[in-house]
């Protein structure tokens, strides 16, 4: 089986939630020995390193890219919102170059699937209708309209909460259109996986959620440090809005009641207003080189996180790790993990501040939630098993006469 997987970002370095993803469904692809071929946009937000792609990569995918020009550019928008039907978050990503590279990749691969790995590529699903029999894969990472749709509830602006309600109703088309044209559809998280059932019932649909290999997560916890982190890319608003508002509604509490507790802060695209807490036990170290090695820098992991959408990648290496994760409900959604049992929740800034401050004045209470957390993490997100659900169910689509896995 040749699988050809396109990618609307270049997934290495895997610097955030999205190119880990990427990465991971290519290394589930590989595991049962199938051969992968990776065509990725290159743009100003994820550009090729100079270095260029590392050589497992280079000699197991072969990756191509293409330059394409997404940046926000203020005319264009204007035209595409008074003279288009079309979202201006997807049209961003159209590209005539990328369409030619995938023609000549299409011809020269005959791929068996082409994966979409991203809502954001599905533009090209006419050009491989076109020009090959492949059937077509469609990775919500998502359910991209409804992330959109929720920034317009909580804009303050009238006219940005005008401009991105209409915005998330033009990619509730496009996305819906994507979803009943493809052959199959994995998701991310379960609760993606009913949403999109209930749009396109009798479509092809498996849940395989980011996958760890639970021998390579070392190192038992310190829990008399104390010490919490976070980690995020902060070009995801999500989570600038999430650190930033447990900086100004929580970590001074925690302060009173522990002023020695220190709060280690990383991610790429790091902006000058985080750097600069290191009166406030804030120690911010940017974008680190291996984020599993940063995770174990603090027994406790916080996830402030109230919008977006997908699965906290992060949450999940945390849990593989044993770190105690005190999360708000949102951020736990499609990890199907229990309050006081694998995680800690808190929703409101008093609860975060009662579960750090019990966590830091009793830490060693919170082992066996640990240990709940590190099986959960072996389990439901094991590589193996979720390697042969994925091989089981691409047979499936290629072969259109098998009876769906759901």
């Amino acid at each position: 089986m040749i699988v050809l997987h396109l990618c609307n970002k270049v997934p290495y370095p895997p610097v955030d939630g999205g190119s880990l993803a990427m990465l991971n469904m290519a290394e589930l692809l590989i595991q049962r020995n199938i051969e992968v071929k990776m065509l990725c946009m290159e743009t100003y937000k994820h550009p090729l390193p100079k270095q260029g792609f590392s050589e497992f990569m280079v000699n197991q995918y072969q990756p191509q890219t293409v330059f394409v020009d997404t940046k926000i550019k203020p005319f264009n928008l204007l035209v595409n919102f008074f003279f288009s039907t079309q979202s201006y978050i997807f049209s961003r990503f159209k590209s005539k170059a990328f369409n030619n590279k995938l023609k000549t990749l299409l011809h020269q691969y005959q791929p068996d699937i082409v994966l979409l790995d991203s809502l954001f590529v599905g533009s090209t699903i006419s050009t491989i209708r076109e020009y090959s029999k492949a059937k077509i894969i469609y990775r919500a990472h998502n359910i991209e309209f409804e992330i959109w749709s929720n920034n317009s509830k909580k804009s303050s602006n009238y006219l940005k909460k005008i401009y991105l309600n209409i915005q998330s109703k033009r990619l509730r088309v496009e996305e819906t259109k994507i979803i009943n044209d493809v052959d199959g559809i994995i998701t991310i998280t379960t609760d993606d996986l009913n949403f999109i059932r209930q749009i396109a019932p009798s479509k092809k649909l498996i849940n395989i959620p980011f996958t760890i290999d639970i021998s390579k997560y070392r190192g038992e916890p310190n829990f008399n440090k104390k010490a919490l982190f976070f980690i995020g890319a902060m070009d995801w608003m999500p989570n600038l809005e999430g650190i930033k508002w447990f900086i100004r509604h929580v970590w001074d509490k925690v302060l009173i009641h522990h002023p020695e507790t220190v709060l280690y802060i990383a991610g790429k695209a790091m902006p000058n207003e985080l750097m600069n807490y290191k009166n406030k036990n804030i120690i911010n170290m940017g974008l680190v080189d291996d984020a599993k090695e940063f995770m174990t820098i603090a027994p406790i992991m916080i996830a402030p996180i109230f919008s977006g959408g997908g699965l906290k990648i992060k949450m999940i290496e945390a849990m593989a790790l044993k770190r105690i994760i005190i999360s708000t409900s949102f951020a736990a959604k499609g990890i199907n993990v229990k309050n006081n049992y694998d995680i800690l929740m808190a929703d409101s800034a008093d609860m975060f501040v009662e579960n750090i401050n019990q966590c830091l004045s009793h830490p060693n209470e919170f082992a066996l939630l640990c240990n709940n957390a590190y099986n959960k993490a072996a389990t439901d997100f094991n590589t193996k098993i979720k390697a042969d659900e994925l091989e089981k169910f691409l047979s499936s689509v290629i072969n259109v006469t098998e009876t769906s896995i759901n």
